[in-house]
Parts: C-alpha cells; sequence; structure tokens
C-alpha cells in the first residue's frame, strides 16, 4: 500500500544529502551543443542553408546561425539531478525540518543556473562520469530510483494506492563498522582513529596500502569489525583469514609507533562482532573481552546491536 511506503522516503534523504555534498564541493561542467544566430560573430561550425534562409534572404547579412560546443554546469548530468531535485521536494510537500530546509536552499542556489529536463531512461547512457567528481556516480543511480519510483516527468503526479518499490540492500558490514566506531569513540574518545575515508583511498593506509578499520591512540589497540558469526565455528577459513590479516597489522612499525606500542612489543587485536543469541556487552571495552584461544594478545568481544523481529 502506498501508505506503507517505507523505502522511498530514504532514497529522497539520501539523495538530498549528496545533492548537497556536490553543492558545497562545485558542481561539474560538461560541453553541450548550441545552435544560435549569432550577430556579426562567427563561432563553431556555421549552418549554410539556414544562414541564407533566416537571414540573408531577410537582408540581416550581420547575422550566421553557427552550431558550437559551451562548457557550462547546465550539462546534461547535472539537468537530470535538478529534475529528480524537484521531484523529490514534490514527494516530500511539507518539510519542517530546519536542518533539511537549510540543505535543499543550499542546494537550490547551487543549480539555479542548471535547466530541468524532461528525463529519460536513455538519458543515464549518455551521462559521462569522471573521478574529480566521485558523488555524481551515487546521486545518479539515486535519480535513477527516484524517476523509477516518482516517475520520469514532472507533469504528472502518480495517484495509485499500491506501488511498486525498487529492489534494495543495506550494506550491513559497513553499517556495524560506523556502530562500532560510535560505540568506541564513547569509550575512548578523541583516541579513535577510523581506517575509512570519503575522499580518498590513500586516507589513513600504512605498507601495502593496508589499513585497519580502526586504531586507538596511546592505548596500543587495533580493532577490526567484523559482520559475521565466524566465532561460531572457530576453524572456519575465514576466521584464518581474519587472524592473518590483523596479526599483519600488528608488525606494521608506523602503525605500532601511532597506537604507542614499545619496541619488541606485540599490540593488542581485539575483534569486535555482532552478538544476539548471547549475553552481550553494550560497550567495547578491552577489560570485557575474551582472549582468542591458541594466541597472545588477540582477542574478540561480542557486541550488542538493535534488532527488529518481524512477524511472518
Amino acid at each position: 500500500d502506498k501508505n506503507d511506503d517505507i523505502i522511498t522516503p530514504f532514497i529522497v534523504i539520501n539523495i538530498l544529502i549528496i545533492l548537497h555534498e556536490i553543492a558545497k564541493q562545485g558542481l561539474k561542467k560538461g560541453y553541450i551543443r548550441e545552435t544560435k544566430n549569432l550577430s556579426s560573430k562567427i563561432k563553431g561550425r556555421i549552418f549554410i542553408n539556414q544562414t541564407i534562409k533566416s537571414n540573408h534572404y531577410k537582408s540581416k547579412l550581420e547575422k550566421t546561425v553557427c552550431d558550437y560546443q559551451k562548457h557550462t554546469i547546465n550539462c546534461l548530468e547535472n539537468q537530470i539531478l535538478k529534475t529528480a531535485l524537484i521531484q523529490s521536494l514534490k514527494y516530500l510537500a511539507l518539510i519542517d525540518n530546519e536542518h533539511l530546509v537549510s540543505k535543499i536552499k543550499n542546494i537550490l542556489h547551487s543549480f539555479k543556473l542548471v535547466e530541468t529536463k524532461e528525463v529519460f531512461e536513455r538519458d543515464f547512457s549518455k551521462t559521462k562520469l569522471s573521478s574529480f567528481f566521485f558523488d555524481y556516480k551515487e546521486a545518479l543511480n539515486l535519480a535513477k530510483l527516484i524517476f523509477n519510483q516518482l516517475g520520469y516527468s514532472l507533469q504528472t503526479k502518480r495517484k495509485e494506492e499500491r506501488i511498486k518499490i525498487p529492489p534494495f540492500y543495506i550494506n550491513m558490514p559497513e553499517l556495524f563498522e560506523r556502530y562500532v566506531e560510535i560505540k568506541l569513540r564513547k569509550t575512548y574518545s578523541v583516541n579513535v582513529i577510523s581506517g575509512y575515508s570519503n575522499t580518498s583511498s590513500d586516507k589513513n593506509a600504512y605498507l601495502w596500502g593496508l589499513r585497519p578499520d580502526f586504531i586507538i591512540r596511546n592505548q596500543n589497540i587495533v580493532v577490526d569489525a567484523k559482520y559475521k558469526y565466524w566465532f561460531a565455528n572457530p576453524v572456519s577459513d575465514n576466521l584464518k583469514d581474519d587472524l592473518q590479516q590483523l596479526s599483519l597489522y600488528g608488525r606494521i612499525e608506523d602503525l605500532k609507533n601511532n597506537i604507542g606500542t614499545e619496541e619488541n612489543n606485540e599490540p593488542l587485536i581485539l575483534f569486535v562482532y555482532p552478538n544476539i543469541e548471547k549475553k552481550n556487552e553494550k560497550e567495547i571495552k578491552i577489560e570485557n573481552s575474551e582472549l582468542i584461544k591458541g594466541f597472545t594478545n588477540i582477542y574478540k568481544i561480542g557486541i550488542e546491536i538493535p534488532y527488529k523481529v518481524i512477524a511472518t
């Protein structure tokens, strides 16, 4: 039922957040073709037949019909995104969230010189993406979802009582990692250094580009968040790979210096995993963790995660 649609609001809010980031960074420019009847100048390619018919036959000898490329923010990619933005705002209708309204105003100001267009599905195959504007790929994917859900035309409004929702998934390993980060910061505050980066794959990377999920500076601790239940089968191949990976982190000189490991000593390595079956912890503290048998200084801790049981 239309009123039970809980997915579309997430998609709409998500594209608003990404468009706000794009607006802060500055919109990409692209080349578009323009055909204009120029006065007293020539640009690009001259359309001779059109110039004669439109101008010379009417004694407008100073005018020339020209076709040329223009470098502008009013390119196809931005036109698609602005149209998706307008479609999203129509969906949201009445907004009483001040923070969200502020973001929308900033986005609309940045897209002021961009036109909306009648978007077709084939337009997405014509878009050109650049590594310098990495947010555009996700924004265009979300725009396609919005058009599929709310319609491609700004003029029409869907009136169906029962609607289809697009297939979706939640990146649970990424979500769990961010959840662990919040828990760690509550315990260890500013000493927590996260290995992920939204801007560069080299940020917080060490030897060979290795990058642990978290390090706790001046505490001699390396933390790895694993959204998996490998503890149920302690001899699994996955566990072996994880142990080898974390053990390698403990041998990187720069990393050891960062977390305060004394020379010739081992850092403390901690696996954090979700646990809803047994007695579990609500906080991540090393004193509450359990040593993995057969290893030195490698610990694990099951952390409580919120969950909801859905009746079928």
